[in-house]
């Protein structure tokens, strides 16, 4: 890690006018990974958490866990979820999942902070039953984000709705057919039992999206979202 951090602090000092010049630090703990990773966050402030997928085999998995999906359900704050030797590049194109709960809205605003830096235009989308009715969904969705006036005023926002058998199904066709540079999802937190039978949706595309995620946890964002 000592390595890496000088590494990354040497590009960082190279002469780049103009540019933004993060401060690079490091910091090792022992333990379990979803057990320390919100202490982490607080003690440095963490206001987002950047992960590489986890693609280990079901050997390793079972010895030492999965440490993305660890991470994705314990974390207070929001995740991007990196694949596996997917480069990074201007997100262009941000597609927000919505389910229409009403804390949905503060992603979103929160979301427009982010996609600012890069002039992101962003997608909201809804998986909608194949046989509704297509402008009254989108006019119910727009309408649905806008009835606070002033909530949110970023200008690149687009509504659209998907219609598929399954939200697996069809968050997986919008990232596989339309460019999309990152698919944001907030994540809900199940019980016991409903983790046995079925795994989040989240936690379904994050085994084998080729695209990068970002993850809001659901709980935190009654109270409090990260200010990009």
């Amino acid at each position: 890690m000592g390595e890496l951090s000088a590494r990354l602090k040497t590009e960082i000092d190279k002469d780049k006018e103009g540019l933004f010049r993060p401060e690079v630090n490091q910091c090792s703990y022992a333990g379990a990974v979803m057990d320390r990773i919100n202490e982490i966050a607080r003690k440095n402030e963490v206001i987002m958490g950047v992960i590489g997928r986890h693609d280990a085999g079901w050997l390793s998995t079972l010895l030492s866990g999965n440490h993305t999906r660890d991470i994705i359900e314990a974390a207070d704050f929001p995740i991007m979820l990196i694949p596996y030797q997917v480069r990074f590049g201007d997100y262009r194109a941000i597609a927000f999942a919505t389910s229409r709960n009403y804390t949905d809205i503060n992603v979103l605003e929160s979301l427009t902070g982010l996609a600012k830096y890069m002039g992101s235009e962003i997608v909201v989308t809804k998986v909608a039953d194949v046989f509704s009715n297509k402008k009254a969904e989108v006019y119910d969705l727009k309408h649905f984000f806008t009835q606070i006036p002033g909530k949110i005023n970023y200008p690149k926002i687009l509504y659209r709705i998907l219609e598929k058998r399954t939200v697996i199904n069809s968050l997986t066709w919008l990232a596989d057919n339309l460019e999309i540079d990152l698919l944001v999802l907030v994540h809900r937190r199940r019980n016991a039992l409903q983790k046995l039978f079925s795994g989040s949706i989240t936690q379904q595309l994050a085994v084998f999206l080729n695209k990068p995620m970002l993850i809001f946890p659901s709980y935190k964002v009654k109270e409090t979202l990260s200010v990009f």
